[in-house]
């Protein structure tokens, strides 16, 4: 099976090949370019298939002639579930972004938006299948040179191009700290620095564990490098933001579970570990569900909902540490495995949501939520749509998102009863219980704002909405995703029953006997999952009695006349659209509880005189960049890099000059 996702890797390229050879060509380029995207997701799709349900396992080596490097690729079940997301939602992506929709398509030159396409979904797949350092680094500046590239092509006022820069920034700067890791795991071995032979033990360990959680947690926006992630969302396509959150954030995820297996064994993982995730994990879903509950930007909102979502998966891998450390078999295996499931069903939902906020964009012109509303009666399916995957990026049953929330407070529970009721670590496990369903209320109250200011009320600004009708045509991958999603709603508990032997191999990291799989087989027997089946059931039912109350509603109503008047306006004569709660209005109570991790200023123009004829009142959120003083930083880092351009002189002798002189002193520390 991993010549099929080899196959689907050499599509990738070839469609991004073939869309730059068609420059002038523009609609041959773009179709081919999405034709390598939908044959890749076909053969991927297909070997991630085969490798999940036939357990195949499979790996090739072949010499590269590179330094330290080889052509080291192998296909396990971890890196299967994290391929998922690569193939399906890349597949559908590129669909979607074939659609002609005023003010969707906003690649200014196919050919280069389809070549970085394919380049970032097939830096991302070799990535995943990578068992070599230096193949692997070369897939990561891959990917995330693509991915800048097809944000800044999309770019082009210059207000709007430094969320390119900034995301490119920070994705060097994690680079930086896994060159930084893989030197520290390679040294001294003197051959090919394929993930068999890396290796660390005592300080080096703890080490190489910090440079992967700064390297592979800026990938994420774990808490604190936050602040840059959602720079890129606003000006993106649709589909570009379905592949930055549903695609290229899961690398991140993978990562710290790939090192795991390098720096498992016999000694059991410090404490702190565990801690260190779990801590950044509850910063980040807590930073990312307030921040994401006062945006007024409809894709600054599902950006900085990735990053709460992250923020869980980080806090399951944390409780999976810690269950390893006190041999908690159940706790360890219900943190990774939590993680594992609320990767999959975060990047069906939110790459959903995504294409319905581009819908949204192309029929409105404006992604800011106080100028929206009343589009569930012009575009009802995508209101739907939107809903569906608003209820699964919510956690809320009983919908697919709710299974990996569920799990991750089953195993809080579940650390907390294993531990001293008096003890620090029950302390903590009972606060991630309070925090996990904090974050899952302020959530479900950002969703709530998001779909009710869009689709629900009137329309705030009617002259600026397109008249023309929903073409369902368009929503075939919106409704490809939210199938998929139904589906991974009604079979969580085969999902978990799937995932199960990946979990158990990462709990055997640090031992090497079964750890706890008598508790574990009881848990999933008659514990947990069959509480999960209830709730699920439960819900199921509760959604078909109101489906079934609504069309008992229409059966009594059928052939009567039916009427629809304005609801009271206390008494104003001239009441008009404006005249209802903004987005600011509904969420300013509640954002205001988490100062100062949601600063806000206002603008007041009060009425004046007996007769007033104006007034104004303006909240604005500022970024954390801005709030929390990272503008400070962001400008000395500017007066150093500064004070270094002046080496760049532009003139090819004196680089010729420079690398003359690095050679010389290569050679002299040589000698």
């Amino acid at each position: 099976m991993l010549q099929y996702v080899t196959w689907a890797i050499m599509a990738y390229g070839i469609g991004g090949v073939t869309a730059w050879a068609l420059r002038r060509r523009a609609v041959a380029a773009a179709h081919l370019g999405a034709l390598g995207c939908v044959v890749a997701a076909g053969l991927g799709l297909y070997g991630v298939g085969g490798c999940l349900f036939l357990r195949q396992l499979e790996s090739s080596r072949q010499l590269w002639n590179v330094p330290l490097a080889s052509m080291n690729l192998g296909l396990d079940s971890l890196s299967a579930f994290f391929l998922i997301p690569v193939f399906l939602v890349g597949g559908l992506a590129a669909v979607a972004a074939l659609r002609n929709l005023p003010g969707d398509y906003a690649a200014n030159r196919p050919h280069e938006h389809w070549l970085f396409l394919n380049f970032t979904l097939g830096g991302a797949a070799l990535a995943i299948v990578a068992r070599n350092a230096v193949l692997f680094l070369f897939a990561w500046e891959l990917m995330t040179a693509a991915s800048f590239m097809l944000v800044e092509n999309t770019q082009r006022t210059p207000g709007s191009r430094s969320g390119g820069w900034v995301y490119l920034s920070a994705g060097h700067l994690g680079c930086a700290a896994l060159f930084a890791l893989f030197a520290l795991l390679g040294a001294g071995k003197g051959m090919a620095l394929d993930f068999s032979s890396l290796s660390a033990a005592g300080g080096t360990l703890s080490a190489a564990f910090l440079l992967a959680v700064i390297g592979f947690g800026a990938k994420i926006g774990l808490f604190p490098f936050q602040s840059y992630y959602p720079e890129s969302y606003p000006p993106a396509p649709a589909h570009v933001g379905a592949v930055l959150s549903g695609v290229v954030g899961n690398l991140g995820i993978y990562g710290l579970l790939r090192i795991l297996y390098l720096l498992g064994g016999d000694v059991k993982p410090p404490l702190w570990w565990g801690y260190l995730l779990l801590y950044a994990g509850l910063a980040s879903g807590v930073v990312g569900a307030a921040r994401a509950l006062a945006s007024k930007d409809l894709s600054r909102l599902l950006a900085w909902s990735s990053v709460e979502n992250y923020g869980l998966m980080a806090s399951g891998i944390g409780l999976g540490l810690l269950g390893a450390t006190a041999g908690n078999g159940v706790l360890s295996y219900l943190g990774f495995t939590a993680t594992i499931l609320h990767m999959l069903n975060h990047s069906i939902s939110k790459s959903l949501l995504f294409l319905g906020a581009g819908s949204v964009y192309a029929r409105t012109g404006t992604r800011s939520l106080d100028r929206m509303g009343g589009l569930m009666h012009r575009l009802p399916l995508t209101g739907l749509l939107f809903l569906i995957s608003a209820m699964g990026a919510a956690c809320v049953p009983p919908l697919n998102g709710f299974a990996g929330e569920f799990l991750l407070l089953a195993a809080a529970f579940q650390g907390a009863g294993g531990y001293n009721p008096a003890s620090i670590a029950a302390a903590t496990m009972f606060l991630a219980v309070v925090l996990f369903a904090l974050v899952g209320g302020l959530a479900v109250a950002s969703y709530c704002k998001a779909f009710g200011f869009v689709f629900l009320g009137n329309d705030r600004n009617p002259g600026a909405v397109s008249t023309v009708r929903e073409n369902r045509r368009l929503l075939l991958p919106h409704l490809a995703l939210a199938a998929v999603a139904l589906v991974f709603a009604g079979a969580s508990s085969s999902l978990v029953r799937l995932i199960s032997p990946t979990a158990e191999m990462l709990v055997q990291l640090w031992r090497r006997s079964p750890v706890g799989n008598h508790d574990l087989d009881l848990w999933l027997t008659e514990g947990g999952l069959t509480l999960l089946d209830s709730a699920f059931v439960g819900c199921w039912l509760l959604a078909g009695c109101i489906a079934l109350i609504y069309l008992l509603r229409a059966l009594l109503l059928r052939g009567k006349q039916r009427a629809a008047a304005p609801t009271w306006d206390c008494g104003y004569a001239a009441p008009t659209n404006r005249m209802q709660y903004s987005a600011s209005s509904f969420a300013r109570p509640l954002a205001e509880t988490f100062q100062p991790l949601v600063t806000m200023t206002d603008q007041e123009e009060a009425p004046r005189g007996l007769f007033p004829t104006g007034a104004s009142f303006l909240t604005r959120v500022p970024g954390v960049e801005s709030a929390w003083g990272f503008s400070h930083l962001f400008r000395v880092i500017a007066r150093i890099a500064g004070c270094i351009r002046v080496m760049q002189a532009g003139r090819v002798q004196v680089y010729l000059l420079y690398m003359a002189v690095a050679l010389v002193v290569l050679l002299l520390w040589k000698l």
